[in-house]
Order: structure tokens, then C-alpha cells, then sequence
């Protein structure tokens, strides 16, 4: 059972940061997740993974690609999102574009 309480563990740490993520989202009409490198393929994932969950139009792509034609589709409701990688020795932080 040990391993099951670990899990409750981080699902109570996220559930608050999660909740005022969510809320930055209310409203949106679609949603871009842009990524490079190591993080293009976490974009991906993330744009499948709200398709799935919220039914939103939502696009993982290259963050160096946005800016060549999806960017004229960006409006008030749209938003735009880019997953941080944790800083470490050989990374550093990024910060999402708003």
C-alpha cells in the first residue's frame, strides 16, 4: 500500500495549483501549447490530452513555427501555453507566453 499513498500525496499537492491553471483557461474558444525540443513532444501530448478531456481546438506545434500562419488565428479567447522544464544544471527556466 505504500506506493498508493505516495500518489494521494501528489494528487493533494497538485489539486490547488491545478484549479488556478484551470482557471486561466475559463472561456478560451481554442488553445495553442508550443514547445521546442524535448518539450515539443510534451506539447503534443498536452494538445491530445485537452482534445480528449474538453473537446477545445487545441494544437501542440513548435513554438519556432507559431509565428508562420497559427498566429493570425490567435484572438482575445485564444491561449497560449508552454510547458516549463524544472531548472536543473543543464537547463534553465522558460517562461510561457501570454
Amino acid at each position: 500500500m505504500r506506493p498508493r499513498r505516495g500518489i494521494e500525496k501528489a494528487i493533494a499537492r497538485t489539486d490547488e495549483p491545478m484549479a488556478k491553471l484551470a482557471q486561466q483557461f475559463v472561456g478560451c474558444d481554442r488553445l495553442f501549447i508550443l514547445g521546442y525540443g524535448l518539450g515539443h513532444a510534451v506539447a503534443l501530448e498536452g494538445a491530445l490530452k485537452c482534445k480528449e478531456v474538453t473537446g477545445l481546438p487545441c494544437e501542440g506545434m513548435f513554438s519556432s513555427e507559431f509565428k508562420h500562419g497559427p498566429l493570425a488565428m490567435v484572438e482575445e479567447e485564444t491561449r497560449c501555453s508552454s510547458p516549463r522544464r524544472r531548472a536543473g544544471p543543464r537547463c534553465s527556466p522558460t517562461t510561457s507566453p501570454r
